[in-house]
This record gives structure tokens, C-alpha cells and sequence, in this order.
């Protein structure tokens, strides 16, 4: 059972679930990082891949990954 968020329209796990629905571009947080920071993240995001069907979500204060096939 999912809970979709009214006002951002991302899904949870647990009704009314704490969150930010402030999302942002992957680009906001990574804008004045060092190559080396980037380069990082992009392999980061690419090992989540790895995994399975990954969902990333830049939100105001962190870069989520989640995995789509959940249950």
C-alpha cells in the first residue's frame, strides 16, 4: 500500500509520510561541487543502477535514490 502526496505527487510507503516536496535538478546540487564531487556522484548513481530499476529524487537537502520495484 502507497500514500501519493497531495501537494508533490511522490509516493510513500506510510500515509502522510514526513517529507519536502521541494524538488530540484540534480544540476542545483552539484552546480558549484569540485569535478572530483561529480564524478562521484556519477558513480554513485550509476551503482544504484545496479541494483534494479532506481528512481533518483533531488530534493532540497539530499539526492535520493529508490528502488522502483519495491513492495
Amino acid at each position: 500500500m502507497t500514500w501519493t502526496c497531495p501537494n508533490c505527487g511522490r509516493g510513500f510507503r506510510n500515509k502522510n509520510q514526513w517529507h519536502s516536496c521541494e524538488i530540484r535538478e540534480l544540476d542545483h546540487h552539484l552546480q558549484r561541487r569540485s569535478p572530483a564531487v561529480r564524478e562521484m556522484v556519477g558513480r554513485l548513481l550509476e551503482a544504484a543502477h545496479g541494483f534494479g530499476a532506481v528512481e533518483m529524487v533531488p530534493v532540497k537537502t539530499s539526492i535520493q535514490c529508490r528502488l522502483m520495484d519495491r513492495d
